[in-house]
């Protein structure tokens, strides 16, 4: 009927709010932020059965196609906690996730992948409770108490001057961590 609006198609069942996947390879809650064919803005997907395709409309997220930019996945996050879609738990374990850019592990997996996502990472504490920053922070010098690598990464993205220019803002509590007499 001409009256009836076209549903999401076959196997294009609406996918759950979820958290990013990390891995490049994954094919998990995350997607593609900008993945259009071309100006239009519309990206393509292919149905269950790949007779057809069906157009995704702009800025709408392909489940499918996993999100390889690290700021992509820091702005997804970013709307979950804007929208109140995640716990302070679910939170912390992603951004040390995608530091580390796959599962982190105090122990066997703790070195920063990529350097980008530590800025990314400062951006996020923006839109976190005092908790959720106080156990970010937390986390995040333990990192880089145990790796000179670490420490070498957030000096070359001046992490210490994103600090101070954000420090006037941030609650007591948080200002107050980096002051304390523990060595990083």
């Amino acid at each position: 009927m001409a009256s009836e609006k076209p549903g999401p198609g076959p196997g294009l069942e609406p996918q759950p709010v979820g958290l990013i996947a990390v891995g490049a390879a994954g094919g998990g809650g995350g997607g593609s932020g900008g993945g259009g064919t071309g100006g239009s803005g519309m990206g393509e997907l292919r149905g269950a059965s790949g007779s057809g395709s069906v157009m995704l409309p702009a800025g709408m997220i392909n489940p499918s196609v996993p999100i390889r930019n690290i700021r992509m996945k820091f702005a997804v996050l970013i709307g979950l906690i804007q929208v109140g879609e995640v716990s302070n738990r679910d939170i912390v374990e992603t951004v040390l996730n995608l530091l580390v850019g796959g599962e982190f592990d105090l122990e066997m997996n703790f070195i920063i992948q990529d350097a980008e996502s530590i800025t990314c990472m400062t951006e996020l504490l923006e839109h976190c409770d005092v908790t959720c920053q106080a156990e970010i922070w937390s986390m995040f010098t333990a990192i880089l108490r145990k790796s000179v690598r670490n420490l070498q990464t957030s000096t070359e993205v001046g992490l210490i001057e994103q600090v101070l220019l954000k420090m006037s803002a941030v609650d007591d509590m948080i200002a107050g961590m980096g002051l304390s007499d523990r060595k990083v």
